[in-house]
Parts: structure tokens; sequence; C-alpha cells
């Protein structure tokens, strides 16, 4: 009897190993790409939506309008620092060319 409960583990152990394998494989396949086989045709649908192409190229807009203001205030800002510093270099040697070679900060 025990050898013939041997004999069946030996031959279904390979078997076993086989379809977990398989199983694995398929999983790991299904994971990782499933993204990519369910978001390719989802793009290429999307393009052809004339709609959802316009909205998508609004938001876009929108967004670069966004950070197309924010740089505009930086550059003012970054302007009004540079016309402050150059104010300030010009009356100081100003000061120091009038002056006895001797830079005076009065």
């Amino acid at each position: 009897m025990s050898s013939l409960f041997l004999c069946e583990c030996s031959t279904s152990i390979p078997s076993l190993l086989a379809t977990a394998s398989n199983t694995w494989g398929l999983l790991i396949l299904t994971l990782l790409l499933g993204y990519g086989l369910v978001e390719v045709p989802r793009s290429l649908w999307n393009t052809t939506r004339r709609r959802h192409t316009m909205n998508h190229c609004y938001f876009k807009a929108a967004k670069l309008y966004t950070d197309l203001a924010e740089a505009d205030d930086n550059l003012k800002e970054v302007t009004e620092v540079c016309a402050c510093v150059c104010a300030c270099m010009c009356v100081c040697v100003r000061v120091y060319l009038d002056g006895e070679g001797h830079l005076h900060l009065s």
C-alpha cells in the first residue's frame, strides 16, 4: 500500500509543480500586462472622440495659463528687485565717484 502511495505522489509532484508555475505565470502576465492591454485601446478610442480630446486640451491650456500667470508674477517680482538693486548701486557708485574715492553711505 505504501509503495502505491509513493508511486502516485512521485508522478503527481511534477504535474503539481508545472500547474503551479503556469498559474503563477498567468497571474503575473495578467497583473503586469493588464494595464497596457486596457490603456492602449482606451487611449486610441479617446483620441478619436473629439469632445473628449477638446476637453483634455482645454484642461491642459488652463493649467498652462495658470503656470504662465505664476511665472509672470515671479518675473515682475524679480524685475522690481533688480530695479531696486540697480537704483541702490547707482546711488552707491555716485557717492563713491563724487567723494574722495571712499564709499560713504549716508
